[in-house]
């Protein structure tokens, strides 16, 4: 069985990056990168570890910004 890991990764007003949320669920990750943004937060990132331990972008929602 293949585990999956989903990060939720939140960047602020001033570009700090930070880990919001981790979970499971694709489902979960997306719907809590759109409350990172209700809180606050510019832009969000939904990453997928895969099974060499690098991080795929599978969802972003937000501004970029400059």
């Amino acid at each position: 069985m293949r585990w999956e890991l989903y990060e939720v990764m939140a960047t602020d007003s001033s570009g700090h990056q930070s880990l919001y949320y981790a979970t499971k669920s694709a489902k979960e990750a997306r719907v809590m990168a759109d409350q990172a943004l209700k809180e606050g937060y510019v832009h969000c990132e939904v990453n997928l570890e895969n099974e060499d331990g690098d991080s795929e972008l599978v969802y972003e929602c937000g501004d970029r910004g400059p």
